[in-house]
């Protein structure tokens, strides 16, 4: 795997907000996740309440990052979608970031195997 480059969250944030000429992500709206050191994932937590609303993710790749909206409700029933960490009350997401194996589909055990690339809005390389 290549090294992945550093991108934070409010710099990711600022290139949607250029892109869309308004100013529709916020920090309660939006996650960020950078693709994780050990396995092939971008890993994240979400409330279930996140899903009520438009929801924004920031998938941080080797040379750039995918946007992704899940408009409010869109999927209608998240707890039989995806596992929950009930230690937390969150969703417990692990997004592939393999190209070649299930790329943007949650592969946590215990989830669907949802495929996210129906919520790609925008896709920037470095």
């Amino acid at each position: 795997m290549k090294r992945q480059e550093i991108l934070h969250k409010y710099q990711a944030t600022q290139k949607v907000t250029d892109f869309l000429d308004t100013s529709s992500l916020t920090n309660a709206n939006t996650h960020y996740a950078n693709i994780n050191k050990s396995k092939d994932v971008w890993w994240l937590n979400i409330a279930p309440r996140k899903f009520e609303q438009d929801l924004h993710i920031l998938l941080v790749k080797t040379n750039g990052f995918i946007w992704l909206r899940i408009k409010a409700n869109s999927i209608r029933n998240p707890l039989q979608v995806f596992r929950m960490r009930t230690d937390k009350g969150m969703f417990d997401l692990e997004i592939s970031s393999n190209i070649y194996d299930r790329y943007l589909r949650d592969i946590k055990s215990g989830g669907t195997r949802y495929d996210f690339r129906r919520h790609i809005e925008h896709e920037w390389d470095a």
